[in-house]
């Protein structure tokens, strides 16, 4: 009762953030005398598990400015200081830690806002939450500082925001945002404490922001970013069968330049000319055996990350890991009044074309210039609504691909929501399956959401010419229909449960001339309980059609996930069941099993291991065995400096004599990089690494096929 007295006056109060002069030390002690004039914001909600309910430990957030830098501190008492968890970690990584952050919406239009997070030791997180497309950004990565120190009565934290990191209103005159903040408490259960309380009947948390003032005539300076770079490479190769030499394949030192400007405070340019856009950090590995369709790997470039939640839609018209090598790329985004809008332009070295159909999608590479140009433009309209448009297009030589198309969101109530969009593609591919052609894809949804039932309905529909090629779309030639309904049961500290689900769902799939249907249920349970565990029990009945003939299968999984303390972190998943045999069209049997741990040695070494096994049995016997381990093994010396090991190792067994088509009996292959990293920021960097791949084939055995070294110099020049 207490906490919602506080909540309610603090929501109905703006607060006033004081302009102060004098300097501000970010060492996480928060010991200047200046701090005493800043503003407090506590945080006395527990918004999970308990329901608004009184916070279980005492948080006060402190906020003040000198006209360039907002600065924030935290005072976090904990009844047990030394079970606070608390690692060296990569940036955006500790969210299991215990960790203070806010959430600020400087348009305050309750749509968007930014995330800035710090755990007791001081690594950073930040991201950005936007309403409309329902995503939190953790690819966003801002130029800012923060510090932690664990004392006996708990921690505190310092963050110092420079404003020109921000978008706001182009205004001289005094300024209102909307400002959360929170704390997690992660024990037995992962206590997410909030400064307000937040009514679980509405679909959106930014609109519930109360204000803070004190902001007025904010100079966000030129805020420009130039950023050279220097990038050694080189890989060296070899028969594996042959087993002879080494001989350098390429060998290579580069200067790169990228620059940011914000032309005004909410509207920024960038661009890059020879990019290094090398990957620091390898892709999850993942198993490419018995699918029909490319599989999907996230971005990770920074170019391509920073605003990228812009540009999503319903249907994945834009997927910038298409872009494979780029000569240069440029970027303009940014929000003036209620209109966004969003431009992306890249010439890449090659072509990355996708080729979907209604059962199975083709990948191909043609050595040819592409140059891929994207324009999103999207219009706020009421509280939680938009309108938007979006457009793309792909040129390489006599090939192209446009795709255009509007889409929207429509706040229906506090706890409903109605999402559609339209696309229109013409394709022009002399070498693919569409020589010359057009197409429509269309989607729509509707969703309720309220504290104990989320129901939703979508549909969706796609031409068997409709191409993204600019995008991430696999399969066409088919209509989409699928509903469902969750029941949410809300325990307690005390109860033997946290949070309960039940969940039924059905869907129904058509190829689109008619032919073919298919269909499938979906009934399942979710429980949340003591030691922050998760459980979920799934069975999936379902009819598939594939090749001419239609199967009926059924099958379950089970996920557990458990984090005993803050050292320790498992997940298990089994997924078993009947499925197609796609290579030789037939019915099959299957068993998955991914289990995984995450283990922390210490305050500064994390070990992640992941393990996947799966097995396909047909009427004659045994098709294949399919293994998949990963390790990352990271030490870090410092905040700004770690070191880390990637080892990634696959084996495949099959048997040729249940083939309809030639297969190797054996097949592995072995992958390892080792990484050296300092972060001054994320763009003022020292990278060094090395790695190198291992392949088996009958009928030689593991062999190193290549290696490769790699030296990266980024420096962030902020006049």
């Amino acid at each position: 009762m207490v906490a919602l007295c506080v909540g309610l006056l603090w929501m109905n109060t703006p607060v006033s953030v004081p302009e102060i002069s004098g300097e501000v030390k970010i060492d996480g002690h928060l010991d200047e005398a200046i701090w005493d004039r800043a503003a407090q914001v506590p945080v006395t909600h527990e918004w999970f598990p308990g329901d608004n309910l009184d916070a279980l430990v005492a948080t006060t957030c402190l906020i003040i400015h000198d006209g360039d830098t907002l600065y924030v501190g935290f005072r976090a008492l904990d009844p047990n200081p030394s079970a606070i968890r608390a690692h060296l970690a990569d940036r955006d990584v500790p969210l299991n830690d215990d960790n203070v952050g806010i959430i600020i919406d400087t348009f305050n239009d309750q749509r968007r806002g930014y995330q800035f997070r710090a755990n007791a030791l001081g690594v950073q997180l930040d991201a950005v939450n936007d309403e409309i497309s329902d995503s939190e950004d953790w690819s966003w990565d801002a130029i800012w500082d923060a510090a932690g120190a664990i004392f006996d009565w708990g921690y505190s934290v310092e963050m110092a925001i420079p404003f020109k990191q921000l978008r706001f209103p182009r205004d001289a005159g005094p300024m209102t945002w909307g400002l959360l903040a929170m704390r997690d408490y992660p024990r037995d259960v992962k206590h997410q404490l909030r400064s307000i309380p937040i009514d679980r009947n509405r679909n959106c948390i930014v609109c519930q922001f109360p204000t803070v003032v004190g902001f007025e005539g904010l100079e966000p300076g030129r805020n420009l970013q130039v950023i050279p770079t220097a990038t050694t490479t080189r890989t060296e190769a070899r028969d594996p069968e042959t087993r002879g030499g080494f001989e350098t394949q390429d060998e290579d030192t580069e200067l790169g330049l990228s620059a940011r400007w914000s032309a005004t405070p909410n509207l920024t340019l960038q661009g890059t000319l020879n990019p290094d856009f090398a990957q620091v950090e390898a892709d999850s590995a993942q198993l490419n055996v018995n699918e029909r369709f490319a599989l999907y790997f996230p971005e990770k470039r920074p170019f391509f990350l920073e605003g990228s939640d812009f540009f999503d839609t319903p249907i994945s018209a834009v997927f910038t890991r298409s872009v494979i090598q780029p000569r240069y790329g440029l970027k303009f985004t940014g929000k003036e009044g209620a209109n966004g809008i969003g431009v992306l332009i890249t010439e890449d070295q090659f072509n990355q074309i996708i080729e979907p159909g209604y059962q199975g999608s083709s990948t191909r590479f043609t050595e040819e210039d592409a140059t891929t140009s994207v324009v999103r433009w999207r219009r706020d309209i009421g509280k939680g609504s938009s309108i938007g448009a979006l457009a793309t297009y792909r040129e390489s030589g006599s090939y192209h691909n446009a795709n255009y198309g509007v889409d929207g969101v429509w706040q229906l109530a506090e706890g409903d929501r109605l999402q559609f969009q339209v696309m229109r593609s013409d394709t022009t591919d002399p070498q693919g399956s569409i020589s010359n052609d057009s197409g429509t894809a269309a989607y729509v949804r509707y969703r309720h959401n309220s504290r104990n039932w989320i129901w939703s309905a979508r549909a969706a529909h796609f031409d068997e010419d409709y191409r993204a090629d600019a995008g991430f779309v696999t399969q066409v030639g088919y209509r989409f229909a699928q509903a469902g309904v969750s029941r949410v049961l809300w325990g307690g500290e005390s109860r033997w449960f946290r949070k309960f689900w039940l969940n039924v769902s059905t869907d129904f799939t058509q190829s689109s001339d008619g032919s073919i249907h298919e269909n499938g249920q979906d009934i399942g349970v979710e429980y949340e309980g003591p030691n922050q565990s998760y459980i979920s029990i799934n069975l999936a009945p379902n009819r598939e059609h594939y090749q001419g003939a239609d199967y009926h299968h059924f099958r379950q999984s089970l996920y557990v996930s458990m984090r005993p303390s803050g050292t320790l972190g498992w997940v298990f998943y089994l997924n078993r069941g009947e499925t197609i045999d796609f290579t030789n069209s037939q019915s099959a049997d299957f068993i998955t099993l991914n289990p995984a741990i995450q283990w922390s040695l210490g305050r500064r070494t994390q070990a992640d291991l992941e393990y996947l096994h799966q097995t396909l049995e047909v009427a004659s016997g045994r098709l294949f065995r399919a293994q998949l381990a990963e390790l990352h093994l990271t030490y870090h010396v410092n905040l700004r400096t770690f070191l880390r090991a990637i080892v990634q190792y696959r084996d495949v067994t099959r048997t040729p004599e249940n083939y309809s088509i030639e297969v190797d009996r054996h097949s592995e292959d072995l992958f390892t990089q080792f990484l050296f990293s300092y972060k001054l920021n994320p763009q003022t960097l020292i990278l060094a690494g090395y790695s190198d791949n291992y392949a088996g084939r009958d009928p030689y055995d593991l062999t190193q096929t290549d290696r490769s070294y790699y030296l990266k110099v980024g420096y962030a020049w902020l006049p």
